[in-house]
């Protein structure tokens, strides 16, 4: 599950706003002109720096554990299942041209499947993450 810890907090010195840390991408800050707007923007940097990330075929970090006075963000979901896929292929040390050759497409293709900025249909990534050995679960809370 790719639910990342964030702590808002208002900063006195800085005339009120709210600044949104992440523990687990400290490259990862926002702020807003309220609690509410902190967290839409922290929403955003966490995928950005996600994406950036993955688009270097880094893993991405387990969640740390919610800590008192933390909110959790979630990654969107295609991004999440682009995770799911780029994980599962740095961890089975294939190369782009064997992965492409055990979902039996072209390496166009399988560039595309791993590429973050790339839309990608979900029933696409999930037979990716299968080729790969992974399976993906979607759960609604």
């Amino acid at each position: 599950m790719f639910a990342y810890p964030v702590r808002i907090s208002a900063e006195a010195e800085d005339f009120g706003r709210f600044h949104a840390y992440f523990r687990d991408f400290p490259e990862a800050i926002a702020s807003g002109a309220n609690f509410e707007e902190a967290l839409a923007e922290a929403e955003g940097a966490l995928a950005a720096v996600a994406r950036m990330r993955l688009k270097r075929r880094s893993l991405l970090p387990t969640p740390s554990p919610l800590l008192q006075g933390e909110q959790l963000v979630y990654l969107p979901a295609t991004l999440a299942a682009k995770a799911v896929v780029i994980g599962s292929l740095v961890a089975s040390r294939l190369s782009i041209a064997g992965f492409a050759e055990r979902m039996d497409v072209h390496e166009t293709e399988a560039r595309r499947i791993v590429d973050p900025d790339h839309a990608t249909k979900l029933d696409r990534l999930e037979a990716a993450a299968r080729a790969l050995g992974s399976r993906m679960i979607i759960e609604a809370i």
